[in-house]
Formats: structure tokens, C-alpha cells, sequence
């Protein structure tokens, strides 16, 4: 009866521990990623930025999409898929995360492309330009 009490309890306290017990890679991700800048010879703005703002019911992230401006910023839901970090619109799975390095390698599952025309995005951890940091220029 005791062991039985003591693997109830060390089994609520690893329920306790989000992230580390469930291997859920979204804890680790904080603050903002971003590929963002602006084109030399037109001044567009390019790129994307994801910004996880919450924790509350597995995480947030705001992704504000820039295709010569700013496109109205989403707010998505962090879903883990397996061994996958996944950010959903209701029920549709829109971008897959995948940690590298200091970096997110975001890949597009709604048909979306990059500034150079594919579904893969190499973000670095940034401050958001809503918080005011300047673009670099696009190379």
C-alpha cells in the first residue's frame, strides 16, 4: 500500500513538471523568432515573425506575416503532434516547428511560402519589430 502511494505521488509530481515530463519542446521556446527585413531596392518588408505570448492551454504564439507590410498578425494555438511542434488555426494544422541551434525552422502546412518561394522558414531568435527593433536589410 505504501509503494503504491508513493508511485501515485511521484507520478502527480511529473505531471507537475510541463516539459519535462511530457518532452513537450514548446516550453523551451520563448520570446520571438524572426527572418524579417526589408527588401534594398523596394523597402518592402518581408519575412515573418512568431512571438510566443502565452502559456495558458499548452501556449500561443502571435504570427504576424510580412509581404511588402505587415499582414494581420494570427494568434495560434501550440499543438504537439507526436514528436512535432505544430501551430494550429481552430482545427487546421497551419506551420510545423522544429528547433536549430538558437533558432525555429518553420515549415508551412497551409500552402504559405517563404520570402524566396518555399514552405521552409530559418527564423532567429529576435526582438519583434512591434517592440520596435529595425529590420535588416533582405540579402
Amino acid at each position: 500500500m505504501v509503494r503504491l502511494l508513493i508511485l501515485i505521488v511521484s507520478l502527480l509530481g511529473l505531471l507537475a513538471l510541463p516539459g519535462i515530463a511530457s518532452g513537450d519542446e514548446s516550453q523551451a521556446l520563448r520570446g520571438t523568432y524572426s527572418n524579417l527585413c526589408i527588401h534594398p531596392d523596394t523597402g518592402d518588408l518581408l519575412g515573418i515573425e512568431l512571438s510566443f505570448v502565452s502559456e495558458a492551454e499548452g501556449g500561443y504564439v502571435l504570427v504576424q506575416r510580412y509581404e511588402g507590410g505587415p499582414i494581420v498578425p494570427e494568434l495560434m494555438k501550440i499543438k504537439s503532434r507526436g514528436d512535432r511542434i505544430v501551430l494550429a488555426v481552430g482545427d487546421s494544422d497551419s506551420i510545423a516547428l522544429q528547433r536549430t541551434g538558437g533558432g525555429v525552422r518553420a515549415t508551412y502546412l497551409d500552402g504559405q511560402q517563404s520570402r524566396l518561394g518555399t514552405a521552409v522558414e530559418n527564423l532567429i531568435s529576435s526582438l519583434p519589430v512591434w517592440q520596435g527593433k529595425k529590420p535588416a536589410l533582405c540579402r
